[in-house]
């Protein structure tokens, strides 16, 4: 039969063991949640990022229709002011030989 001290050395010693391997299993467990959370965060952060891209691209394709609508209506009413211009022009023109025309004649 052992002798008592020897058999609490032992259980001390088992005991110390069990203690050593839950303190490496806690570090494993640790270690993979902090790479599983960095993972998580890097995959968030994509997604944000793609939103964000997403957004920015659709806006600026608003612009550039807004852009594009406003350059249409500029350039119809440059037309229309052009060919209203025009007509002015004529009547002018008629306005100015008839008074030249009266005061000759």
């Amino acid at each position: 039969m052992a002798h008592p001290v020897e058999e609490v050395m032992a259980a001390e010693k088992e005991a110390e063991k069990i203690l050593k391997k839950a303190e490496e299993r806690k570090l494993d467990i640790i270690a993979k949640a902090k790479h599983e959370t960095l993972a998580l965060i890097s995959e968030r952060q994509r997604q944000a990022d793609a939103e964000q891209e997403a957004i920015i691209k659709r806006k600026s394709e608003e612009l550039e229709r807004k852009k594009e609508k406003i350059r249409s209506e500029g350039q119809t009413k440059v037309s229309q002011l052009e060919r209203s211009a025009q007509g002015g022009i004529s009547k002018a023109k008629d306005f100015v030989l008839k008074e030249f025309e009266g005061r000759l004649g």
